[in-house]
């Protein structure tokens, strides 16, 4: 079967983050950039599989949404796993503050995302759109060369820098495990405190109690108190 990029950007994605995906596909096709996307582009009656491989190859780009939905996808494993035996250009557009684990670790180590973290996932597909746009018109020359001309022409596009990722959430277990503690000392100070107030009195000792005061009485009222 011949493929002749029909497409400019086939749009990888779980199911789980369809929403997203659609606001790329529409953000993207109002620039005129034409995409392909699950279950859009699939015609009835098309076998689902060979719909996708059909579609990806048709596709000079690929942009993947990712998030630990997508790591967790079969399709997009699959979707990567072609795009990268067939040297398509991958752009990852990274909405969940996570790293690449498994096949995807294999996948995108040496690949720059775009940081589309909450809340500012919807502002940053207008960054993509300029990614894409800057990608398609030199998609014939080769592609290590693109991807370096891309990084220099923009600040949009980081490296994956998995020890800031690490580095951030040791410092939230950090935070969590000090307000446990802290927590934990509060409720200690207070039940200590209620056990102090609520403790039994101490007992009157009557050997110590003056009686000059009932011997007093006794003498001006005339009674025998002895």
């Amino acid at each position: 079967m011949e493929y002749n990029n029909k497409y400019d950007v086939f749009v990888s994605h779980s199911s789980k983050d369809r929403s997203i995906a659609n606001t790329i596909v529409s953000t993207l096709e109002h620039k005129a950039i034409k995409c392909w996307i699950a279950p859009r582009n699939i015609e009835p009656g098309d076998e689902w599989d060979e719909a996708i491989v059909k579609g990806l190859k048709n596709s000079k780009l690929v942009v993947l949404v990712f998030s630990s939905e997508a790591m967790n996808s079969k399709y997009v494993k699959s979707e990567i796993s072609l795009a990268m035996n067939k040297n398509k250009i991958i752009i990852p557009f990274r909405i969940e503050d996570i790293i690449p684990e498994n096949v995807f670790e294999l996948y995108l180590n040496r690949k720059h995302w775009l940081d589309a973290l909450p809340p500012n996932t919807e502002q940053k597909i207008n960054d993509l759109v300029k990614i894409v746009e800057e990608y398609l018109p030199n998609n014939n020359k080769n592609s290590k060369n693109n991807d370096k001309k891309i990084i220099e022409s923009n600040n949009i596009l980081k490296p994956i820098n998995k020890k800031d990722l690490k580095s951030k959430k040791i410092l939230l277990f950090s935070i969590i495990f000090l307000i446990i503690l802290t927590i934990f000392l509060i409720k200690s100070n207070i039940n200590t405190q209620k056990a102090e107030h609520f403790s039994t009195p101490t007992p009157i000792n009557k050997t110590n109690i003056n009686y000059s005061e009932k011997e007093e009485e006794c003498k001006i009222f005339g009674f025998n108190c002895k």
